[in-house]
């Protein structure tokens, strides 16, 4: 469902990411992990067509991601890094614009209930956390076939964690596919079925969750923080 082959983006002289493959298949929840910095971002505004990359391809549903950017936009609901929504607009007159511009939203009031948000509230009022939570709705609430997740968890409390993992559970259940970037080892852990590793723009591995748990489990009782983990065992 997902393809990259020596996908690569330079900032000028600055590397972003370099041959990166990746092959997702349908109906799998996908972990993209490194510490912050490492080119998970630019992997996903490659995926989503907001970057043109300097070499390589990247593929949805066979679609190319640069030059059939209005088929990705209209297969996949994506929920950026850097959350930035109208500011003068209520949560509700989003939602509403949404659905006029995308068609019907199939799952909005289940969404709206589950992850407990306020529509009277105007944007600009809202926390990180509820931004979080509208920015989510916004990208599931018409049942896309694919998700890609740049952080989604992102100022979300435990308990808004735990329902959104819940959700995307159902999401793939239904034949989504879903790749998520994280910086949170457990969180990779609990979600996905697989998982990419980049440090410093360059893939280190790619492996079964239940791998990478067992690798990482001795790491993750000496050392604070996934960087640490990255310095050990991932040179």
């Amino acid at each position: 469902m997902i393809n990259t082959q020596s996908l690569t983006k330079y900032y000028g002289k600055t590397l972003g990411i370099e041959n990166l493959d990746l092959n997702i298949k349908e109906a799998e929840i996908f972990g993209l992990l490194g510490p912050n910095g490492a080119g998970k971002t630019t992997t996903i505004r490659l995926l989503m067509g907001l970057l043109k990359s300097t070499k390589g391809t990247a593929r949805i549903n066979n679609f190319d991601c640069w030059k059939e950017t209005v088929e990705i936009k209209r297969l996949c609901g994506y929920v950026p890094g850097d959350v930035r929504l109208y500011q003068n607009h209520t949560g509700g007159k989003l939602i509403n614009l949404y659905t006029e511009v995308r068609g019907s939203a199939k799952l909005s009031d289940n969404l709206i209930d589950r992850l407990d948000f306020d529509l009277t509230k105007k944007i600009k009022t809202l926390s990180k956390g509820n931004k979080q939570k509208l920015a989510i709705i916004l990208a599931l609430m018409h049942q896309p076939e694919v998700l890609i997740l740049d952080e989604p968890t992102s100022g979300l409390d435990p308990l808004m964690q735990r329902e959104f993992y819940k959700i995307l559970k159902e999401f793939q259940e239904k034949g989504a596919t879903i790749f998520v970037s994280s910086h949170f080892l457990p969180e990779v852990e609990r979600i996905c079925d697989r998982a990419a590793i980049i440090k410093e723009g360059k893939l280190v591995t790619v492996e079964e969750v239940k791998e990478l748990r067992s690798k990482a489990k001795d790491l993750t009782s000496k050392h604070s923080s996934l960087e640490e983990i990255f310095l050990e065992h991932y040179q």
